[in-house]
């Protein structure tokens, strides 16, 4: 199980409902979701469109394939990556206890969130007076997660640990960078890129 746990909590009020039902509910709110993560990004990047452009755009960005292959195969990856958005717009927007709780529920898919997590993190370290209520609120809320998913199943963070492993060598999951540089290479550029996008 490529998952933590705790996205048993997102998806447990899907469970008594019948499959055809959950199907067309989760299509509708990944769609709505893709939707919503153009919006943010255009609000973060604070990019000027008319609506005709936005709409086209919107339409090309459900016409991509990991767009349209992630919500016809009900991939998770849509919904963190609408997450994610919504917590670049948090702190664009300066809410950053909204921020942190958004930070901490997109690490459902750790694979995903990982890296933009730790950037934020580093980032909110940074200036530690007036962007630690990331951090705060992340680490609280995840800690959260952490603490119910051990009383719902205890010693399941060893076993999704263990799993970790055969999860990358199945999916053989690498990053561009270390294709490019090699593992520790790539590992080292991604530091000084944090790094410089810290300061």
């Amino acid at each position: 199980f490529a998952y933590p746990l705790f996205v048993v909590f997102l998806l447990a009020p899907t469970v008594s409902l019948p499959f055809t039902v959950v199907k067309l509910l989760f299509t509708l709110i990944l769609s709505a979701s893709a939707v919503w993560t153009v919006l943010f990004w255009f609000r973060v990047m604070g990019l000027k469109a008319v609506r005709g452009k936005i709409f086209a755009y919107i339409l090309l960005t459900l016409a991509t394939i990991p767009y349209a292959e992630g919500i016809q195969l009900q991939q998770l990856s849509v919904l963190v990556a609408f997450i994610l958005a919504a917590a670049a717009y948090a702190l664009a927007t300066e809410r950053f206890i909204v921020a942190g709780l958004l930070l901490a529920i997109a690490t459902i898919k750790p694979q995903l969130s990982g890296y933009f997590v730790g950037l934020v993190l580093l980032w909110s370290v940074w200036q530690w007076r007036s962007r630690k209520w990331v951090a705060v609120s992340f680490l609280t809320v995840l800690l959260i997660f952490i603490l119910a998913s051990q009383l719902l199943l205890p010693r399941w963070s060893f076993e999704f640990l263990a799993g970790i492993r055969p999860y990358l060598r199945y999916t053989q999951a690498t990053t561009g960078i270390h294709e490019l540089f090699g593992s520790v290479g790539g590992t080292v550029v991604l530091f000084f890129l944090a790094a410089v996008i810290a300061l």
